[in-house]
């Protein structure tokens, strides 16, 4: 197996490649290695010599001797300059000790550090403490992974750039920071915008700070989790909150949530907020009614009840025309539903009863309001509408040329048809008919 290792250049590295010391790094082992070796060998030159000159009992001890060094120094420098197998990495895979009992240095190899890292995010405890010191190599380990602080040096966890991209990588790394940092709004709004929750790392002053928390509350709600009891029980705080950020509500004193006031004054601000409130008031008509008239989507999260509620829908409607899609079915048979749905959004027309879809009025409302409606008109008026097809699809395109798309075969090869469309937008030519696309007359007003 081959283990890729990035570089900071973003180049492969092998494992082979990696797991050799630099030109000008000189492995202990090797040294070792080689002084055994040498020994050895001078121990059998000692040995013979005395040998030839008669003395026997020396000799003998000197080529034990001899041989333990030799074959100790032998290992130890095949060892030193012998890659390390890629198994090295697979077992630090399931084990980030591996990485402890690798050679000093590999330990103190970059690359081949991150690449442990990268397998196991625990082998960096593991690496040389000369490599923690490194801000470079720290702010590459953090990128990578921003839970990678916890092992830098601790002179590092207060530098800014480096914290900075821990969190923006994982906000969970301010746990980790320097408890100076975690004063630090920059930092800290950094790390909230990634996590919410990673707010309860952060100086506990913070959390009672109303500016602070409001702006936390807009780069992620959850962080209101955190919020000091005191402002999560603030009725003027929610609402702010709530203002920048409908899912703060979700955080907010349960109590908060039952409050008809309380809730008028949310809905008000953000309708969509009325998805936070407690059963009962999404059955209250006066809410709702706030609700959708801030926001017709937010009928979506009113009571089964006030969705059959013909005053409620409509002022839904009249807000956001897709907010039909909410309504009950026999509200979208409502012509007088529909018709208040499809002018303030022609795209409704997708969600109204199939008889209202090849209603004139109705298709007529929603193409003049969007041709893209054109697409959502009911088939039997399509192939038998006539005059009031050709109306439709005439007021369509003129109001998007691109609703030629979705005319009928016959009418793209319409003359009249064709010329409004591409007087909307010239990109229509692409959907009339072969006959006009080869006419003179065609391509020259498609390429004005």
């Amino acid at each position: 197996m081959k283990v890729s290792l990035l570089s900071k250049e973003n180049q492969t590295l092998n494992v082979q490649e990696v797991a050799k010391p630099s030109k000008n790094e000189v492995s202990p082992k090797l040294i070792v290695g080689i002084t055994f070796l040498v020994v050895g060998v001078l121990a059998a030159l000692v040995g013979f010599i005395l040998l030839t000159v008669g003395i026997a009992i020396i000799p003998v001890i000197l080529c034990i001797l001899s041989s333990a060094f030799a074959i100790t120094g032998i290992g130890l420098t095949v060892a030193a300059i012998s890659p390390i197998p890629a198994f090295l990495l697979d077992e630090m895979f399931y084990d980030p000790k591996a990485f402890k009992y690798a050679p000093e240095y590999l330990r103190r190899n970059k690359d081949f550090a991150l690449a442990a890292f990268h397998i196991n995010n625990k082998a960096l405890k593991y690496a040389d403490s000369d490599l923690k010191k490194d801000k470079q190599f720290i702010l590459d380990a953090v990128t990578q992974n921003g839970l990678a602080l916890q092992y830098a040096d601790p002179d590092l966890k207060k530098d800014t750039d480096v914290v900075l991209d821990a969190v923006r990588e994982n906000g969970y790394a301010l746990q980790y920071a320097d408890p100076d940092l975690k004063k630090d709004t920059d930092v800290v709004l950094a790390a909230v915008r990634q996590k919410g929750y990673a707010l309860q790392y952060a100086d506990p002053n913070l959390k009672k700070d109303k500016e602070f928390m409001l702006a936390a509350v807009t780069q992620n709600a959850s962080a209101l989790y955190c919020a000091d009891d005191n402002l999560i029980n603030n009725k003027e705080f929610i609402l702010d909150a709530v203002r920048l950020n409908r899912y703060a509500l979700q955080y907010a004193d349960p109590n908060l949530k039952k409050d008809k006031e309380f809730m008028l004054a949310a809905v008000t601000q953000n309708g969509l907020a009325l998805e936070f409130a407690s059963r009962d008031l999404k059955n209250n008509k006066d809410v709702v009614l706030a609700a959708v008239t801030q926001n017709g989507l937010a009928l979506q999260y009113a009571d089964p009840h006030l969705k059959k509620d013909k005053d409620v829908v409509l002022a839904a409607v009249r807000q956001n025309g897709l907010a039909l899609q909410y309504a009950d079915p026999h509200l979208k048979k409502d012509k007088d539903v529909v018709l208040a749905a499809v002018r303030q959004n022609g795209g409704a027309l997708y969600y109204a009863h199939p008889d209202l879809q090849k209603d004139k009025d109705v298709v007529l409302a929603a193409v003049t309001q969007n041709g893209g409606a054109l697409a959502h008109v009911g088939y039997s008026f399509r192939t038998s509408g006539g005059d009031d097809y050709l109306a439709a699809v005439y007021l369509a395109v003129r109001q998007n040329g691109l609703a030629l798309q979705f005319a009928s075969r016959d009418l793209k090869n319409n003359e009249d048809i064709v010329k409004a469309a591409l007087d909307s937008n010239k990109n229509a030519f692409q959907f009339a008919s072969p006959r006009i696309q080869n006419l003179p007359e065609f391509i020259k007003l498609a390429q004005v």
